[in-house]
């Protein structure tokens, strides 16, 4: 590789760096604003199950939480696997195992809204403003719904692991051959 060609190529890995800490920024960022919107949320259905004059069923906030939580997991992953590739380890098994795990928290994420996404509804009244949680379509008749978009992404992700543990093996042989 030529002198030319290499000053490219580090200029190049350098916006790439640049653009994974950005993402690192918002996905950290997103993380930390959902978990308090999370915590606000939940504590207000708590407290929803207090009040007799609400309409808070036990299985909302259940839907609330584990949805909830299952979103700020999926984050995090998505920031360590910016930040490793920030530090310019794009493919290490860290990273395989990040998008190992991000597969299996999307079809959590399908399985805990085919649970709990049986037709509910509950609220509270807050300020003359109902804040609430519903699941399904709160038609008379209880129905529930697979989501094919959350089972779909988590088949793509998982797919991409392999790709990524492509890259580490060739990493590592690289490594050992330096």
């Amino acid at each position: 590789m030529s002198g030319e060609e290499a000053i490219v190529l580090d200029d190049e890995i350098g916006k790439v760096r640049k653009a994974c800490r950005a993402i690192k920024v918002v996905a950290t960022v997103l993380l930390v604003v959902f978990a308090i919107i999370l915590l606000l949320f939940v504590g207000l259905l708590a407290f929803g199950m207090i009040d007799p004059r609400s309409s808070v069923p036990f299985g909302g906030l259940l839907y609330a939480g584990f949805l909830g939580l299952d979103i700020i997991a999926i984050l995090y992953c998505v920031m360590k696997i910016f930040a490793e590739a920030e530090k310019g380890r794009p493919f290490e098994r860290s990273q395989v195992l990040r998008l190992r795990v991000i597969s299996v928290l999307l079809v959590l994420f399908a399985l805990i809204e085919l649970v709990f996404g049986i037709d509910f509804y509950g609220g509270i009244v807050i300020a003359g403003y109902e804040i609430g949680v519903a699941g399904g379509d709160v038609s008379p008749t209880p129905t529930s719904f697979v989501n094919i978009g959350a089972l779909f992404f988590a088949v793509a992700i998982y797919c991409v692991s392999f790709i990524f543990r492509y890259g580490s093996l060739l990493q590592e042989m690289s490594d050992d051959t330096v």
